[in-house]
This record gives structure tokens, C-alpha cells and sequence, in this order.
């Protein structure tokens, strides 16, 4: 795609090319719109010479129309807009019955037409009238988390008046509120405007709060709790909690295998030991919203051989 500019009475121009597909083209004076693909808006504000990205929220924009500097109108195929921030912010006309928009055009500060398909034709004579606010609104890619904030960016004017429901989790009437969610689910947050002409508009997303892992105290206990010296004991852990990884460890070195709790009991055995055991057993659950543990402690002893007597076990 090819964009030309001209300085001199449209006698020498000046090209570039672009992979860019541009939709539509309007100045107003030396500021000027492009209407292209990846839901954004170009401007420039110097004739052409140097041009900025805008976002374009509502969509892929396929015509504009720019009434002055800082008003211009901007449609998808079935929708119309308008920002009087220079594209920085957006309200919304709902056309009823609209078929693809073809074309955008005023001729005075208060007249214009909307061209569609089909022979349609939307005539304005006071400038296009209240549009209602474009309520939209993002927040954090990735996982989010129980227990931590969530940061709601809104993308609408901060002139208007908002209302938040986080899906029944509570409410804000802030710009753009910082919310936590107790409970791992699914909200469904609502967001809704109101203009300064009283018009209301509202925007909903399912927002996915993933449980942040708890790892309950547990009870451990060895059978026997005393050994003869060689002899090993078994570790037991009843209830164990679903998806917990237990591990049985003396002080921080790892004895066996771990295993993962699933309700029922636990059997770790601890082998022959040879000497004094500081023996625990640490509890853990991990995803990608954090780490937690849960560390008991086990008491164990182990007993030597009586020289006197051989077959008798007597404390080290």
C-alpha cells in the first residue's frame, strides 16, 4: 500500500510504502486520521511529516471523518463513533438496522450523512446528537489470583460516571479500581457508563480467578516412635489434603519418595537407621500464583544395642 503527500499545489508528491492496509483517509487542516487495520487509528497533527499510533477500541475502523482537529467521526462495518478527544476517547451511536457502512461525510458543523449499503442513507442536522459512552475496559493478562489485586484499566472517558460489579464479589464506583477476589471462579465483571448526557452503556468480561494454593496444618506421627539401632519405623499422615506433595525429609535431606495427597493415609517408611534422625515431614502445593508449605515436626529415637545385654535397646 502506497501513502502519497504533497506541499506544493498537488504538483510534486511525495510516496511511501507500507504493508499497512489503510481503509480511509480525512484531515482537518494539519491534523489528519487513517483509518487501517489492527484496531488502531493513525494522526498526525503536522501535515503528513510525522505520524502516531492511536488505539481504536471498538474494532477495526473502515472509514473516517475528521469534523475538526480534535472531533472525529470513526465506523466498523455496522457501528459509528465518535471521539471530541482527538481519538483518545470514544462514544458510540446505536444505529438499529444499519448495513455496512460505506462512507462518512459532514458539510457544515451540523449537517451530515452516514452511507451505507443498500441505498441506506443517516442524515444528522445538529452535528450527530448524544452518542452513548463506549464503555470498555481490560485488566492483567495471564493468571490471576485469589487473594491478590486485580488491576481493571478503563478505557472510556474519565469525564463520565462508572459503576463496577465484580460478578457479585462487590462493587466500585472508581475510574479504574484495584479488586480482590476471596474466591477462586469466574465473575463475570460489569462495567457500566454514564454520559454526560445521561445516555448509559455497559461492557461485561469473564474474568477466571485461579485458587491461590493453602496448604492445611496436618498431623504425623511414627509407629514405633522409638527404634533399635538399624531398624527402621513408618511414617503415617491421615487425611492427607488432595494435591498436597508430602515429603518426608531428615532436617532438609529428602528420605524416599514424595507423594501427593489424595484424602486418605499416608505411609512413608523411614529404612534402617543408623543414628539420630532430626525426622519432619513438609507438606507443599505450588502453581503459578504461589508456594505454600507446612513443616511438622516428628519425634523419633533411636536406640543402641546394650553391650551387656545384646538383645536390648538402650538410649545413645
Amino acid at each position: 500500500m502506497h501513502l502519497f503527500s504533497c506541499t506544493y499545489n498537488g504538483i510534486n508528491w511525495a510516496g511511501t510504502t507500507s504493508s499497512i492496509s489503510y481503509y480511509s483517509l480525512s484531515f482537518k487542516g494539519l491534523t489528519g486520521y487513517i483509518a487501517y487495520s489492527n484496531n488502531e487509528l493513525l494522526k498526525t497533527t503536522d501535515g503528513g511529516l510525522n505520524w502516531s499510533v492511536i488505539p481504536f477500541t471498538p474494532g477495526t475502523a473502515t472509514h473516517l471523518f475528521a469534523k475538526t482537529a480534535d472531533t472525529v467521526f470513526a465506523s466498523t462495518s455496522q457501528d459509528l463513533f465518535v471521539s471530541n478527544s482527538g481519538g483518545q476517547y470514544w462514544d458510540r451511536y446505536h444505529l438499529a438496522g444499519v448495513p455496512t457502512i460505506e462512507d462518512i461525510r459532514f458539510f457544515d458543523s451540523q449537517n451530515g450523512v452516514v452511507v451505507g449499503q443498500n441505498a441506506y442513507l443517516l442524515r444528522t442536522t445538529n452535528g450527530g446528537g448524544n452518542a452513548a459512552p463506549f464503555t470498555s475496559f481490560s485488566f492483567p493478562a495471564g493468571t490471576l489470583c485469589s487473594g491478590n489485586p486485580v488491576q481493571f484499566t478503563n478505557l472510556g472517558n474519565p469525564a463520565y460516571t462508572y459503576q463496577w460489579n465484580f460478578g457479585g464479589a462487590g462493587s466500585s464506583a472508581a475510574y479504574a479500581p484495584s479488586f480482590t477476589f476471596a474466591n477462586a471462579g469466574t465473575y463475570n465483571v460489569q462495567l457500566t457508563a454514564t454520559g454526560s448526557n445521561g445516555v448509559v452503556d455497559s461492557a461485561t468480561i469473564a474474568v477466571t480467578i485461579t485458587a491461590s494454593p493453602d496448604v492445611l496444618n496436618f498431623n504425623a506421627q511414627a509407629s514405633p516412635d522409638s527404634v533399635c539401632y538399624n531398624a527402621g519405623a513408618t511414617v503415617s499422615i491421615p487425611n492427607s489434603q488432595n494435591g498436597v506433595t508430602y515429603t518426608l525429609r531428615d532436617g532438609y535431606t529428602a528420605m524416599g519418595s514424595s507423594q501427593t495427597g489424595n484424602g486418605s493415609t499416608l505411609n512413608f517408611p523411614t529404612g534402617n537407621l543408623v543414628q539420630q534422625v532430626n525426622l519432619n515431614v513438609k507438606g507443599q502445593m505450588a502453581n503459578s500464583c504461589a508456594t505454600d508449605s507446612v513443616v511438622v515436626q516428628i519425634p523419633l529415637t533411636v536406640l543402641i544395642i546394650s553391650p551387656l545385654i545384646p538383645s536390648k535397646c538402650i538410649k545413645m
